[in-house]
Protein backbone atom coordinates (compact mmCIF):
# COMPACT_ATOMS: atom_id res chain seq x y z
CA UNK A 1 0.00 0.00 0.00
CA UNK A 2 1.30 3.30 -1.11
CA UNK A 3 1.50 6.36 1.84
CA UNK A 4 -1.25 8.26 -0.09
CA UNK A 5 -4.48 8.17 1.83
CA UNK A 6 -7.95 8.94 0.47
CA UNK A 7 -10.18 9.29 3.84
CA UNK A 8 -8.90 7.07 6.41
CA UNK A 9 -8.69 4.21 3.27
CA UNK A 10 -4.70 3.73 1.81
CA UNK A 11 -4.98 3.83 -1.52
CA UNK A 12 -3.22 1.16 -3.64
CA UNK A 13 0.00 2.21 -5.74
CA UNK A 14 -1.91 0.99 -8.75
CA UNK A 15 -4.98 3.57 -8.21
CA UNK A 16 -2.05 6.19 -8.08
CA UNK A 17 -0.81 5.45 -11.16
CA UNK A 18 -4.69 4.50 -13.03
CA UNK A 19 -5.47 8.55 -11.93
CA UNK A 20 -1.94 9.48 -13.10
CA UNK A 21 -2.89 8.36 -15.98
CA UNK A 22 -6.12 9.67 -16.60
CA UNK A 23 -4.96 13.25 -15.36
CA UNK A 24 -2.90 13.10 -18.66
CA UNK A 25 -6.53 12.18 -21.08
CA UNK A 26 -9.65 13.32 -20.39
CA UNK A 27 -10.56 15.17 -17.06
CA UNK A 28 -13.98 14.09 -17.65
CA UNK A 29 -12.84 10.05 -16.34
CA UNK A 30 -11.98 10.93 -13.05
CA UNK A 31 -14.49 10.86 -11.01
CA UNK A 32 -15.08 13.69 -9.02
CA UNK A 33 -12.54 15.76 -11.27
CA UNK A 34 -13.81 19.20 -12.48
CA UNK A 35 -15.29 18.95 -16.27
CA UNK A 36 -13.17 19.00 -19.22
CA UNK A 37 -15.48 22.25 -20.17
CA UNK A 38 -15.42 24.01 -17.04
CA UNK A 39 -11.90 23.74 -16.45
CA UNK A 40 -11.70 25.89 -20.14
CA UNK A 41 -13.86 28.23 -19.37
CA UNK A 42 -11.74 28.62 -15.89
CA UNK A 43 -8.69 29.01 -18.05
CA UNK A 44 -10.32 31.64 -20.46
CA UNK A 45 -11.88 33.41 -17.41
CA UNK A 46 -8.70 33.43 -16.02
CA UNK A 47 -6.56 35.21 -19.07
CA UNK A 48 -9.44 37.95 -19.61
CA UNK A 49 -9.25 38.39 -15.32
CA UNK A 50 -5.40 39.25 -15.63
CA UNK A 51 -5.74 41.31 -18.81
CA UNK A 52 -8.30 43.65 -17.28
CA UNK A 53 -7.01 43.67 -14.00
CA UNK A 54 -3.35 43.88 -14.57
CA UNK A 55 -2.78 44.95 -18.19
CA UNK A 56 0.96 46.12 -18.70
CA UNK A 57 2.28 44.39 -15.45
CA UNK A 58 4.29 41.38 -14.90
CA UNK A 59 1.77 38.40 -13.15
CA UNK A 60 3.41 35.51 -11.24
CA UNK A 61 0.49 32.65 -11.50
CA UNK A 62 1.17 29.33 -9.81
CA UNK A 63 -1.03 26.31 -10.47
CA UNK A 64 -1.54 22.73 -10.92
CA UNK A 65 -0.69 21.40 -14.49
CA UNK A 66 -3.83 20.47 -15.23
CA UNK A 67 -5.12 24.27 -15.32
CA UNK A 68 -1.93 25.71 -16.55
CA UNK A 69 -2.56 22.90 -19.67
CA UNK A 70 -5.72 24.81 -20.42
CA UNK A 71 -4.52 28.11 -20.09
CA UNK A 72 -1.30 26.88 -22.72
CA UNK A 73 -3.94 24.87 -24.78
CA UNK A 74 -5.83 27.98 -25.15
CA UNK A 75 -3.40 30.45 -25.81
CA UNK A 76 -1.63 28.15 -28.49
CA UNK A 77 -5.16 26.79 -30.40
CA UNK A 78 -4.24 23.52 -28.84
CA UNK A 79 -0.90 23.11 -30.48
CA UNK A 80 0.75 23.70 -26.85
CA UNK A 81 1.24 21.16 -24.44
CA UNK A 82 1.62 18.73 -27.67
CA UNK A 83 -1.09 15.37 -26.60
CA UNK A 84 0.39 13.57 -23.90
CA UNK A 85 3.51 15.64 -22.54
CA UNK A 86 3.54 15.75 -19.08
CA UNK A 87 3.56 19.86 -16.87
CA UNK A 88 5.79 18.76 -14.27
CA UNK A 89 5.36 20.77 -10.74
CA UNK A 90 7.81 23.93 -10.88
CA UNK A 91 7.33 24.19 -15.07
CA UNK A 92 7.95 27.26 -16.00
CA UNK A 93 6.09 29.01 -18.41
CA UNK A 94 6.14 32.86 -19.94
CA UNK A 95 3.20 34.38 -21.46
CA UNK A 96 2.31 37.68 -22.85
CA UNK A 97 -0.52 39.64 -23.45
CA UNK A 98 -0.91 42.17 -25.53
CA UNK A 99 -3.68 42.53 -28.30
CA UNK A 100 -4.22 38.82 -27.60
CA UNK A 101 -2.22 36.25 -25.58
CA UNK A 102 1.13 34.77 -26.68
CA UNK A 103 3.18 31.94 -25.69
CA UNK A 104 6.83 33.04 -25.41
CA UNK A 105 8.86 30.19 -23.42
CA UNK A 106 7.58 26.69 -22.18
CA UNK A 107 8.82 24.03 -20.14
CA UNK A 108 7.15 21.01 -19.20
CA UNK A 109 9.91 19.96 -17.10
CA UNK A 110 10.86 21.48 -13.36
CA UNK A 111 13.36 24.42 -12.94
CA UNK A 112 16.83 23.18 -12.85
CA UNK A 113 16.69 19.72 -14.13
CA UNK A 114 18.46 18.78 -17.13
Amino acid sequence: MAETKQGSEPVSKDTVVEVAKLAHSQLDEIPGAESTQAITQRARLLLSEVTKRHAGARVLAVSHGALIRFVLSEVTDGKVPPKGERLENASLHVLRAQKSWTLDAWAPKPLGSS
